[in-house]
């Protein structure tokens, strides 16, 4: 079954990334030096119009560093060519690592929230619409980033190539998330929903991409 599959391959890169913890460890760092960074910086002047847009900044670099632990690792370490010998679709493997991605951004993305919320006391970075957006915005920028590291992992210049692609890919949908994560502007259901549909819109896209990326 396909959710077998999927689950095998998460499961191998959720080893491999425990056994190189220092990656982690480092992301983590970032967030918590630019969360407090941003606190500090303007303390006495910090607004909603200015934590917000840095929230959804730090979560695209975020992304940035963990589009680097799949397919670009994958071809590194030559372990790429195990997975395309196993019976499955280049699809199957793109959506693992889509997912993959999804979860660490996910838990690297809450304790961004977290921090930037006690280091600059705005407590309203735990509010429901926050949240909702942080989930999406997630999702759009997970298959972003997988799709990034599946095109540009045998390119010799793909340190400048991912940063570039994945800021490009998540630009468009980054002022809607801002505008619907800023606490003084109306919480817009319909906004939301078209916010969902291009990150679906994104990972179905992307997942029919890699069939011909991961072949060639």
């Amino acid at each position: 079954m396909s959710l077998n599959k999927v689950y095998y391959i998460l499961l191998k890169d959720l080893k491999v990334e425990i056994r190189r913890l220092f990656e982690i460890l480092a992301s983590i760092s970032f967030v918590t030096v630019a969360s407090l960074v941003i606190a500090q910086s303007a303390f006495k002047s910090l607004t909603p119009q200015l934590v917000v847009p840095a929230l959804w900044v730090i979560l695209i670099f975020i992304a940035i560093f963990t589009s680097t632990t799949t397919f670009t690792r994958e071809a590194d370490k030559k372990t790429l060519y195990g997975l395309k010998i196993i019976p499955v679709s280049p699809s199957i493997v793109f959506l693992s690592k889509t997912i993959f991605i999804l979860m660490l951004m996910l838990f690297q993305g809450t304790i961004e929230i977290l921090l930037l919320t006690v280091f600059s006391s705005q407590w309203y970075l735990l509010s429901p619409n926050i949240i909702v957006v942080f989930i999406i915005l997630s999702v759009h920028v997970s298959a972003v980033a997988a799709f990034t590291s599946a095109i540009v992992m045998y390119s010799e210049g793909r340190s400048f190539l991912i940063p570039m692609l994945v800021l490009i890919f998540t630009a468009p949908i980054i002022p809607l998330a801002v505008t619907l994560s800023t606490p003084n502007i109306p919480f817009n259901i319909s906004d939301v929903a078209m916010m969902l549909i291009e990150a679906i819109l994104m990972l179905v896209t992307t997942s029919i991409l890699s069939e011909y990326v991961l072949k060639v």
